[in-house]
């Protein structure tokens, strides 16, 4: 998959669907691959499958309100 990074430039990557559980709640989710040393990081769509958002000033996990469009 080809993923835009933040200095403009693109990356492929590979990608799969992977299994997660957070707390009592799992979901099937997209996974990423990263550099191998790299830091794990839960992406929005995961965040969202389980109705998660980042709270970046409190930096927290919070249930925000979601809305149907």
């Amino acid at each position: 998959m080809r993923f835009t990074l933040p200095n403009g430039g693109c990356k492929m990557l590979p990608m799969t669907e992977v299994r997660m559980r957070i707390n009592s709640q799992e979901r099937t989710t997209i996974c990423v691959y990263g550099k191998s040393d790299g830091e794990p990081i839960l992406g929005r769509h995961t965040l969202a499958a389980f109705g998660l958002a980042a709270d970046h000033e409190a930096e927290t996990l919070v249930q925000p309100d979601m809305f149907l469009s």
